[in-house]
């Protein structure tokens, strides 16, 4: 099952967590972070030069530019000064994967993940920093319409089916664990809508109402990814082969 079983890497589309943990380090979306060139020993012992998609340095830019236009080079610049450990662990609790090398070619998205938990480590995104838990079937019935089981654990308050006194709707109580500031987690949503708005991801916008998002690719073009979000539903998707090959 390649939703829930494939390991692939996630190429960019990791980035949003990376950016998540600088903003719980002190960051803000206007803080100023270089595009520029950077080398560094790599784990072979070779040195290791990565690059911007684009093969081109914009310069010190606001790191909301970084994520938007999806630099790697500000994405390593943000690693160093908050640290790789705290980024990686960051990574680990928000749920996306089980362990991390505390290596900085993950920040690019070298590592692996699959997208069941890719996605529903977005979800925090538009819920408020709380954990969602994820679920392939909504609802079961018996043969007579009688629920006997259902994922939506949430229970609805007595307001919920009284009359309406036209004061306040009900609100259904919070479930699942916080990982996240709420202010982060707001900041992030918008990081994401931007990315759509004028990032990588603006074609997005010909759907015609508010969403956000953020691209990934890998090395030779082996795997895209896009995970986005509306206010109602966050969804996934993946394109690659199998035996891992280009998509040319």
């Amino acid at each position: 099952n390649r939703a829930t079983q494939a390991l692939r890497q996630p190429g960019s589309s990791i980035k949003p967590f990376v950016y998540a943990v600088a903003l719980e380090h002190d960051f803000t979306p206007a803080s100023i972070v270089d595009d520029s060139p950077v080398s560094m020993m790599g784990g072979d012992g070779k040195m290791w030069t990565p690059e911007n998609y684009e093969r081109d340095f914009l310069g010190p830019q606001p790191i909301r530019r970084g994520i938007e236009l999806s630099r790697n080079l500000m994405t390593i610049h943000l690693a160093q000064k908050v640290g790789i450990k705290p980024i990686t662990q960051g990574i680990i609790n928000f749920g996306v994967t089980d362990s991390m090398p505390n290596e900085m070619s993950m920040v690019l998205g070298a590592g692996e993940v699959n997208p069941y938990r890719l996605v529903d480590a977005y979800a925090m995104f538009v819920n408020g920093g709380y954990k969602v838990k994820p679920h392939m079937i909504s609802e079961v019935e018996d043969r007579n319409g009688h629920v006997v089981y259902k994922a939506d654990e949430r229970t609805c308050p007595s307001a919920c089916t009284a009359a309406f006194d036209g004061l306040e709707s009900p609100r259904l109580p919070q479930i699942g664990a916080p990982v996240l500031d709420p202010i982060t987690a707001y900041q992030m949503n918008s990081f994401l809508q931007g990315v759509t708005i004028r990032g990588t991801a603006a074609a997005a916008r010909s759907l015609g109402f508010p969403i956000g998002g953020k691209t990934g690719t890998t090395n030779d073009f082996r795997s895209a990814w896009f995970v986005g979000f509306s206010a109602d539903v966050v969804a996934g998707v993946f394109v690659g082969f199998d035996d891992n090959r280009s998509l040319g």
